[in-house]
């Protein structure tokens, strides 16, 4: 998720996302289960600056005022956005022409700045954006790679306002080869909030070796756990169609870290659950050391309808509305409108796509389908 001021990233794992049971907030530590999620001062607003001979992007960002020095409200540092539109990729006009930006003084600025470091125009931008995606490649692989997950296996998805003008140049990185681009990618944040399931939480602290347990001692503290939990919701007024999930904080004895696995009802395929994850996130696991309970966990989801999105309309054939120049490319590039677009509406890159909320680059080596609901579907060609 790209925004204007940062970008955050997060793993899902057959359809789940990864779960911390310990953050930081305001520097202090919080035993909270929170989405696993990564954040860093990677956005469209942020700032470009040259630190002892080198380029820095980021993590300051110029926020929307006075933003980029493009809106011409006053910026006076590039940022991403500035970037962007100097590359080829932005119109002149965003959000439907209620912003009207001027190319002209994003260019003078990078001009500037690419004579300091005695480069060329095109070199300084190409280079400015690829520090960007750097940056954020660095956090994706701290959510895959760091967790014992190989990036090539997954698919990028990418949203927020910036995410689908970079999306391909990071996978290219990751060595990923197929995007999705959700059908709003700026608001898609909103919409799974929307969407999301009411989730409550409860645990209990248990620093045991797990051969102590017995089977019949954990189930009846679950038991307990989870009624603590449906007294709470039934005090909520929620739905009574519920999902129970129990789950058991382990670690070996002396770690100062736990992995959570899901509760079954036979200790040694508790056991096996864990060694497995242990070796799947750091590449070994000690079978003969004595492994601790830390704590057990229940969640109760009450499921939530996802919103119903609309499918898209049956369209003449597609023509671009305009055309760009695109820094490297040797001929200007179409731009289509994304409003235009059917079901089933394939493309081969380079193209761009202008929506009312983002961007889309599709560069060159790449294929482009749509699907019914407007989700954009982009592969890495052949070689």
């Amino acid at each position: 998720d790209i925004g204007g001021t940062s970008t955050d990233v997060a793993s899902i794992i057959k359809g789940k996302a990864g779960i911390q049971q310990e953050q930081k907030l305001g520097g202090l530590p919080v035993a909270v289960p929170a989405v696993d999620i990564v954040t860093i001062g990677a956005g469209g607003g942020s700032l470009v600056q040259i630190r002892s001979g080198l380029i820095q992007v980021g993590p300051e960002s110029a926020g929307a005022d006075p933003g980029p020095i493009a809106y011409d409200q006053g910026g006076s540092v590039l940022t991403i956005t500035d970037i962007d539109l100097c590359f080829g990729l932005l119109s002149n006009q965003l959000a439907g022409g209620l912003m009207v930006l001027k190319p002209i003084l994003a260019e003078d600025a990078a001009e500037k700045m690419a004579s300091e470091l005695q480069l060329t125009l095109n070199d300084f931008v190409s280079g400015v954006r690829k520090i960007f995606h750097e940056n954020i490649a660095s956090a994706l692989k701290s959510v895959s790679l760091e967790r014992g997950q190989d990036p090539r296996k997954f698919s990028l998805l990418a949203f927020g306002g910036a995410g689908p003008a970079h999306a391909v140049e990071i996978a290219e990185l990751m060595q990923i080869s197929k995007v999705i681009i959700p059908p709003y990618p700026g608001a898609w944040s909103a919409i799974g909030l929307i969407g999301a399931d009411y989730s409550y939480s409860n645990s209990k602290g248990v620093v045991r070796n797990l051969d102590h347990f017995k089977l019949t001692e954990l189930q009846s503290e679950y038991a307990k756990l989870a009624q603590v939990l449906q007294t709470e919701a039934d005090q909520d007024r929620q739905p009574h169609f519920r999902i129970l999930q129990k789950f058991i904080l382990m670690r070996f004895k002396g770690q100062s870290y736990e992995l959570t696995v899901d509760f079954e009802e036979d200790i040694q395929k508790i056991r096996q659950q864990f060694l497995d994850l242990h070796v799947e996130r750091y590449g070994f696991a000690a079978k003969d050391e004595e492994i601790e309970v830390v704590s057990l966990r229940v969640n109760l989801l009450v499921p939530h309808e996802n919103p119903k999105l609309p499918k898209l309309q049956d369209h003449s054939k597609i023509q671009p509305f305009e055309s760009r120049n695109i820094i490297g490319e040797p001929r200007s590039i179409p731009v289509y409108r994304k409003l235009d677009f059917a079901s089933d509406t394939k493309f081969e890159g380079p193209l761009l796509i202008d929506q009312l909320d983002t961007t889309i680059w599709v560069p060159r080596g790449w294929n482009l389908i749509t699907n019914e609901y407007g989700f954009l579907i982009l592969k890495k060609q052949a070689n």
